[in-house]
């Protein structure tokens, strides 16, 4: 503070005013996933799994690391609501495929968010970490089992490049079986999701399928 002489004569005091406070932006708001609007039986649906994430951590699992989480057992049931709600639109596909968009992306959302729960981040790091070490086990596998003459890998290559998408769990299933090693078999069988290991699998058994069927 400090003292100046008033026109009376008279010393007043003065304090030194501070300079107001910056403002602070604002802090952004999360936005609700663009896209057409879901059909209720869906929004009903991610409405519990936000309520109680910890009830449907497969669900979360899936949506961040399935390549094809719409042919997991835990989606696809609602891929008849998708196709039915976008039924007689001139573009129905590209509307079914937006709201497909949409509902994995509200599902990542409750991951991410999920995530401060330290048991449910301790599994998705685990079942995270997993996937590669199962790729590299199953390519060395593969390395060994070229130079024998094993009947069973060939069925499993002929059936791989054959089926459907779907069917691909069941070779990738197979393979666990038959060709990983036990210690690494039992972590897939013990995974919270072992459907996702199995797809994985079977797609990396198809592309060596084809790539067997092209020669060297």
């Amino acid at each position: 503070m400090y003292f100046v002489e008033t026109g009376l004569g008279e010393l007043s005091e003065r304090r030194q005013q501070r300079p107001p406070p910056r403002r602070q932006p604002p802090e952004p708001q999360q936005r609700a996933p663009a896209g057409p609007p879901l059909p209720p039986e869906i929004q009903r649906f991610l409405d519990r799994v936000k309520r109680s994430p910890h009830d449907y951590e497969a669900v979360l699992l899936s949506s961040i690391l399935d390549d094809r989480p719409w042919y997991s057992d835990h989606l696809i049931g609602l891929r008849p609501l998708i196709y039915r709600a976008t039924e007689g639109a001139t573009d129905s596909h590209d509307k079914a495929l937006a709201m497909e968009k949409k509902v994995i992306q509200a599902l990542q959302a409750i991951h991410r968010h999920h995530l401060g729960n330290r048991d449910y981040s301790r599994l998705f790091n685990k079942e995270r970490q997993l996937i590669p070490v199962v790729a590299s086990v199953v390519q060395k596998r593969i390395n060994e089992l070229k130079t024998q003459n094993v009947p069973w890998l060939e069925d499993i290559l002929t059936r791989a490049s054959r089926v459907d998408v779907i069917q691909l769990v069941q070779v990738g299933r197979d393979f666990v079986i038959n060709g990983l090693p036990r210690e690494i078999a039992e972590s897939v069988f013990n995974s919270r999701v072992p459907e996702i290991h199995y797809r994985k699998l079977g797609i990396a058994l198809r592309l060596i399928a084809q790539q067997r069927q092209k020669g060297p």
